[in-house]
């Protein structure tokens, strides 16, 4: 039996150690989900605490990970367009404007949940970086700053900014293209723009 099999009927059980296992693997991603439907990460990191809750206990109801994560992204889903919703009423209510896009449920949810899990990917080896080449890279390319904003705010020269990222791109390219050809495409449409000079 696989250690994940053991960790799924240790958590089945009531393990909370598993339950932690669980959490430790899909809060990034799934918070970043939340986040990019209702686009506000404190209310985000509210639903996922309730739907982490939700799992917890229904647990036996879950005969695998896969299972778990399936109701965790379905859960979170519903109480964001609950949210939204909300949000609609309440401005109606006052007569305060909510802005279009959150009024709409995003059709592309599938989207979503895979930029969510590939930001959560991404961020996890932009940590094995050096550390220069990760915060050049993180304020470039995570944050979209220009290249003068990153000189001023790290008191680096446009050389050195453009070195670290130059290198850190490199490097992301070298692990992803050993990971899997799917996620090396999606990593270079994703960076791509970020090549040419801000």
């Amino acid at each position: 039996m696989a250690s994940k099999d053991y960790q799924i009927e240790d958590f089945r059980n009531g393990d909370r150690k598993a339950f932690t296992w669980f959490v430790d693997q899909v809060l990034p991603p799934v918070t970043n989900f939340a986040a990019a439907l209702i686009n506000d990460p404190e209310t985000a990191k509210d639903i996922v605490s309730e739907a982490m809750v939700k799992i917890w206990t229904k647990r036996a109801d879950f005969p695998s990970f896969e299972n778990v994560k399936s109701f965790l992204y379905v859960s979170i889903r519903n109480a964001c367009y609950d949210y939204l919703n909300s949000l609609t009423t309440r401005s109606m209510r006052r007569s305060v404007d909510v802005p279009e896009d959150l009024l709409q449920p995003d059709q592309d949810l599938m989207r979503k949940i895979i930029q969510a899990e590939l930001i959560e990917l991404i961020s996890q080896e932009v940590d094995r970086l050096p550390a220069r080449q990760a915060k050049v890279f993180r304020m470039s390319v995570m944050e979209g700053l220009q290249t003068d904003e990153i000189c001023q705010a790290l008191d680096l020269p446009v050389s050195a900014v453009h070195k670290a990222k130059s290198q850190a791109i490199s490097a992301l390219r070298v692990v992803f293209r050993r990971k899997d050809m799917n996620l090396y495409v999606i990593f270079l449409l994703l960076t791509a723009p970020n090549l040419l000079d801000n």
